[in-house]
């Protein structure tokens, strides 16, 4: 259900996706490409799906 509303907002193919332990809340992290081709990191709270930002997927 995730994964969907990530595609549908942002608009893009996710190409890859991170689910990560930030003290204490899980985090996706999820890298999208554009129609047009760029590349972005979105960071949703993994139990609210609440967006968190943008970011790396390595930080």
């Amino acid at each position: 259900m995730v994964l969907e509303k990530v595609e549908m907002n942002y608009k893009g193919a996710v190409i890859s996706v991170v689910l990560l332990s930030r003290g204490y809340r899980l985090e996706y992290r999820f890298k999208i490409r554009s129609d047009r081709g760029s590349v972005r990191t979105i960071r949703i709270d993994a139990q609210t799906g609440r967006f968190l930002g943008f970011g790396s997927l390595f930080r």
